[in-house]
């Protein structure tokens, strides 16, 4: 390497001697660059550990098309990104809304009141009304008979919860009363969700096999009754679920 910046340094000398006698002559700014750069290609091209680094048009067009590829992918990751921030944002702004609304005297987001059914109407006894009235825990049914024999007895660890319910006829005529041919089934729902079956019984009247006539303006006490637990406390709220005829419908029994 040193003996090429001497040649090459020797050489410009010489030439600057050669031209200008023993006078070294003075050079612009411009000379100066041109002279330094012939120096440095020269030097560059007698050094052997040099490198060319011009690029062919092929691997010119190569490296364009992968910048053009990288700037491709990282504009489709900004927009997903984008997209993706302004989703959260309307989302976030509806929840607000919404909570505001719940708060601040707008349009209510309550959901609407629950309609419950008619029994005596979902089982189509058309004039006559079903009304509930009450309920009591008993370890027999049907409760208080003067009958010893074919009394239901509830098994060791339950009782029976009896649900009272008054039937009556508002027509202004007699009512033939047939519930073995609606053939329904009840399911009592209490609290949180305890669902218990009507158990049907030939014993008393029993609103699941209920076959009679109802006078007009005549009121007849029936019953349902389910087997619960023996601690079960009295429940706060009951609903009944109704079945028949491939329906079904919900009737509220009581809410404290």
């Amino acid at each position: 390497m040193k003996k090429i910046w001497i040649t090459v340094l020797a050489t410009v000398f010489t030439l600057m001697l050669a031209a200008c006698g023993n006078e070294i002559p003075e050079l612009s700014d411009e000379e100066m660059y041109m002279v330094e750069e012939y120096a440095a290609r020269l030097l560059l091209k007698y050094d052997a550990n040099y490198q060319g680094t011009t690029l062919s048009d092929e691997e010119i067009a190569e490296k364009r098309a992968e910048a053009e590829r990288r700037a491709d992918v990282q504009a489709k990751a900004e927009a997903d990104r984008e997209a993706r921030e302004k989703k959260k944002a309307e989302k976030e702004a509806q929840k607000a809304s919404e909570s505001e609304d719940g708060e601040g005297g707008g349009e209510s987001t309550a959901a609407p009141e629950k309609e419950y059914a008619d029994i005596a109407a979902f089982l189509g006894l058309d004039g006559i009304s079903i009304e509930y009235a009450g309920f009591a825990f008993s370890e027999v049914y049907p409760m208080d008979s003067d009958i010893t024999q074919g009394l239901a007895h509830a098994p060791s660890g339950k009782k029976f919860m009896v649900l009272a319910f008054r039937m009556s006829n508002k027509s202004g005529a007699d009512k033939e009363i047939d519930m073995n041919a609606v053939n329904p089934s009840f399911t009592v729902v209490l609290g949180a969700g305890v669902k218990k079956s009507a158990q049907p019984s030939m014993q008393g009247d029993n609103l699941l096999g209920y076959t009679g006539t109802l006078a007009a303006g005549e009121t007849k006490d029936v019953q349902l009754f389910i087997e619960v637990n023996a601690n079960t406390e009295p429940p706060h709220t009951a609903t009944m679920n109704m079945k028949k005829d491939g329906e079904s419908a919900e009737a509220m029994l009581f809410a404290e």
